[in-house]
This record gives C-alpha cells, sequence and structure tokens, in this order.
C-alpha cells in the first residue's frame, strides 16, 4: 500500500458518475441527494436514495438488525488505486467492521453488490486516471450504510470530561480488538505504519517550513534511540490506527456526549497497541490547554484498557512521531491536490499541534498525565462509594 512511497491517485469520478455505480452495483432505482465527503485519497459520496426491493434478502441475511426500511442513507466509498490492488486486506477490513459491529460498536453495514447472494462486498471498476487520460486504473467500490451525528471536529473545543469519554471508548476499541485476528492485517507495513516511520526520513525536504524540519529531524532521533529499541517489549494487536476527529462521529442533541459513529478503516493493520492512543492524541490535542485536555484522554482510556508502565513512559515520543508523520505524508500528497480542502486543514492542525507539542518536556507531560489519572480514579472511587 504505497509502499515505494509514489504519490496515491485520487478516484477520477464525477458526482454523476457516482450516482450511475450506485445504480448498476447496488439497484438504487431512485436517488435523491448525492454529495461527495471528505477524504484525504479516496473518493466517498454520500447518498440519500432508495434501493430496490429485491436487495432486501441480501441485506437481511448481511445483517438481521437491518433492513431497506431501517436505512434510507448510505455511503459510497470508491478507493484509489494503489489500495485496491489489495482486495485482501478490503475484506480484513470488512471482517473488523463486522466483528465491532457484534459487539455494539457503531460502524457501518458493508452492503452486498446486487446479484451476488450476499457474498459480494465490493466491485472492481475501470476509471480514468484523470478527466483527459484514456487510461484506465482498477478501483473497488463499496456502499456503507451512513452513521448518524456530526465529526468530533465539528465539536470546536471538546471538554474535559467528553475527552474522558472518547478516551474511554478507544480504550474498549483496544480491549475489544484483543479478540480478533486477521492474519493479511500482520503482512500490512507502509507508510501509514509508525514502526515505519523512520523510512519517511527522504521525504522531509517535502515540509516547506524550516522550523518543522528541524523538529521532525529531532524527533526520528529520539525515535530512532528511545523508541526502536523497546518495540519489540510493547503489546502488539489490531488496531484501527486512525480514530480521529474526523472519524468519530458523536451526538450531541440529548445534553451529554454519545459516539455515535466511527469510520474510515482504511488504515487498519495489525501494530502496537498503544499507537491507538498515540494516534488519537495527535488528532484531539489543540494548542490551548494541551497538556490537561491530553491527559483527561489518556485517563479515560487507561480506565477501561490500562496502559503497562513501558509503553505509558513512551506515548510522548510516540505521539511526536504520529505528528511528524502526518505532517510529512501530507506535505506530500497536497503537492498532487493543492486544492484539496481536508488536506490543506489537516496540514495546518497537525504541524500546529507538533511545534506546540515539542514545546512541552516529556517530564512536564507524564507529570501531568500522572496528576489527573490519579485525579480520576480518585473521583471514580468516591462515586462508586457513595
Amino acid at each position: 500500500m504505497d509502499g515505494d512511497g509514489c504519490i496515491l491517485r485520487r478516484p477520477c469520478v464525477s458526482h454523476t458518475f457516482a450516482g450511475k455505480l450506485a445504480k448498476e452495483f447496488y439497484s438504487f432505482e431512485k436517488i435523491a441527494e448525492i454529495k461527495e465527503l471528505d477524504s484525504f485519497c479516496d473518493r466517498n459520496f454520500y447518498i440519500r436514495g432508495k434501493q430496490k426491493a429485491k436487495t432486501e434478502p441480501h441485506l437481511i441475511k448481511a445483517d438481521q438488525s437491518l433492513t431497506v426500511l431501517d436505512d434510507r442513507e448510505y455511503v459510497l466509498k470508491i478507493l484509489n488505486s494503489d489500495d485496491s490492488k489489495h482486495g485482501d486486506l478490503v475484506d480484513a477490513e470488512n471482517e473488523a467492521m463486522r466483528y465491532l459491529r457484534s459487539r455494539d460498536f457503531p460502524c457501518a453495514l458493508v452492503y452486498p453488490v446486487t446479484g451476488s447472494s450476499g457474498t459480494k462486498l465490493y466491485a472492481r471498476v475501470p476509471l480514468p486516471r484523470d478527466l483527459d487520460d484514456e487510461k484506465t486504473e482498477e478501483c473497488i467500490v463499496r456502499l456503507v450504510s451512513f452513521l448518524p451525528g456530526e465529526t468530533a471536529e465539528s465539536m470546536g473545543r471538546i471538554s474535559q470530561e467528553n475527552l474522558l469519554c472518547i478516551g474511554q471508548f478507544v480504550g474498549r476499541l483496544s480491549r475489544a480488538f484483543q479478540g480478533f485476528e486477521s492474519p493479511v492485517l500482520t503482512q500490512k507495513f507502509d507508510r501509514w505504519s509508525l514502526e515505519n516511520f523512520l523510512s519517511l526520513e527522504e521525504y522531509i525536504t517535502f515540509v516547506n517550513d524550516r522550523e518543522i524540519q528541524s523538529i521532525i529531524h529531532r524527533v526520528m532521533g529520539i525515535f530512532k534511540t528511545q523508541v526502536i529499541p523497546k518495540l519489540s517489549h510493547l503489546r502488539r494487536g489490531i488496531i484501527h490506527n486512525d480514530v480521529t476527529t474526523a472519524n468519530l462521529l458523536v451526538d450531541t442533541t440529548q445534553g451529554s456526549l454519545k459516539i455515535s459513529g466511527l469510520i474510515d478503516f482504511g488504515d487498519i493493520r495489525h501494530s502496537c497497541v498503544v499507537f491507538e492512543l498515540a494516534n488519537a492524541l495527535a488528532s484531539f490535542i489543540n494548542e490551548d490547554q494541551m497538556l490537561v485536555d491530553s491527559g483527561y484522554l489518556v485517563a479515560g482510556y487507561q480506565a477501561a484498557c490500562p496502559i503497562p508502565g513501558l509503553e505509558f513512559d513512551l506515548l510522548y515520543d510516540v505521539v511526536l512521531a504520529r505528528l511528524c508523520q502526518v505532517v510529512i505524508i501530507t506535505n506530500k500528497e497536497q503537492m498532487k491536490h493543492p486544492d484539496n480542502r481536508y488536506l490543506n486543514h489537516t496540514l495546518e492542525k497537525y504541524s500546529a499541534n507538533l511545534t506546540a507539542w515539542f514545546k512541552n518536556s516529556k517530564e512536564e507531560v507524564l507529570k501531568c498525565w500522572r496528576k489527573i489519572g490519579l485525579k480520576y480514579l480518585l473521583a471514580s472511587s468516591r462515586n462508586h462509594r457513595d
């Protein structure tokens, strides 16, 4: 999956053509609304419409809790051509979502292709490489249920109480994945593997900001000496690998936070368990009250999935590596897609977080986390006694 460092080409698909794909492969008899959603290197289209009635038996077979009448909103997902070469990884992604749904995690249902008797969960379609290019590349097309809620990103500043809740959710996810195995995911090793972080060094030149370049070089030195030698001692398992403010959906209409969806399993892999928390921290922190806010997310995670001492000590360094990883890759992708709003926003956010996070010493961060963790533990104990 982009193992040679090439710049991924996003599928060249218009709204009209996306609608044709939905009708051809998923038997839509009516499409009332279609619009494109944000994506890093794929194409995702929200569809509101109706499938033909004959598709209903396949939906019931796929998930006994859902029928056509229960779900009229969908997302048509069109994978970039490079990732589409790995159908076995897409199968593993689909299976992981099914596994989590069976354990009450809010994940999308994958709809079977029409005429496959519920067994085929994606179609392969030749798509043009560019608008003016006659050459085509094969891309995987899937239809999944649209999950309700808004992205955590749209909430703006997230309260400490809600960060605790989010941390608990990520911790529960880590615990749930302990029971999920996928041999094919153990072979997935690409630019989004933090174990592979040092291989991104040759692409630092894509980063235009000299100050951030300097920070990245220093972080790579820390990762090489402090993290790499200890990787073999860390717990390993399946991780979502991209629990971010853009991929976590929330519902606050009842006055309290409810997590209504976890989306985008494209980066799922077998890796170090602590990377799940580090990736979430890198996304959910912001420049204001960074230490305290991160401490509440860590405390929530700890409550659901205790962190061994070694992993706790390395977490600060791994968050730095994740921030650098996203900055490097996003700078590189931005060269190909300079007008992609999602890329531009991601680059701005992670660059600011990297600069701010690097200003805090590791000792200062760990001290803050321990203090907040103890405070949360004492408060929980009082609540149990009451």
